[in-house]
């Protein structure tokens, strides 16, 4: 099994015995080796709604070493928003979007680019947009969390310009675990990140 190495609050720093306890402190150097092959379950997706602290730690990129926390917010989308435009008047069958939200974090403080207003609560143009592709079957093969208004335009699709994702390798009601990164044509900028129930 593949491992990767992401951040995660240790049971010796919030004084509990599991993961994804709710806390307000979140810490880069509580980091653990989590196993990646592990499945996105969609019914733990399904309750991610609300405020979490998000850490971005730099492992790759001219802010090497760098680590930025800040806050992420999640709202659940309605119906018509869950959909993904492919092409005009048509949607992808197998993309939903179930979140829209903000954040507070400076990406650029671990060499991200900050694409336009990540503090944007606007539905059709948010600082945050959650992006979840399915299998034939309706399981969750990928999770993605695009951060910028720039790059989360609705129902328009961008086939170049600057990016900076979450790329959720582990999530439950209360954590996502993962790796990031940024650029443009090629990446430039990359590492792991945490985000943890406020």
């Amino acid at each position: 099994m593949k491992s990767i190495r992401v951040a995660c609050a240790a049971a010796v720093f919030l004084g509990t015995g599991a993961c994804g306890n709710r806390t307000r402190q979140v810490s880069p150097e509580d980091c653990v080796t989590f196993d990646a092959g592990a499945a996105l379950r969609t019914d733990e997706i399904a309750r991610l709604a609300g405020d979490f602290t998000l850490v971005m730690t730099a492992t790759g990129g001219e802010q090497n070493g760098n680590t930025a926390s800040g806050v992420i917010t999640f709202r659940a989308n309605i119906d018509e928003m869950r959909m993904m435009a492919e092409t005009a008047g048509t949607f992808r069958s197998n993309v939903v979007v179930p979140y829209y939200g903000m954040s507070d974090i400076d990406v650029s403080a671990v060499g991200a680019l900050p694409l336009g207003h990540a503090e944007s609560d606007d539905p059709g143009q948010p600082g945050a947009l959650m992006v979840q592709a399915n299998t034939p079957a309706g399981d969750a093969r990928s999770l993605v969390v695009r951060l910028g208004t720039d790059g989360n335009v609705r129902n328009v699709m961008r086939f170049d310009g600057g990016y900076t994702v979450l790329r959720v390798r582990y999530v439950s009601a209360d954590t996502l675990l993962g790796e990031w990164a940024s650029g443009t044509m090629t990446e430039t900028a990359s590492g792991y990140f945490c985000a943890i129930r406020r």
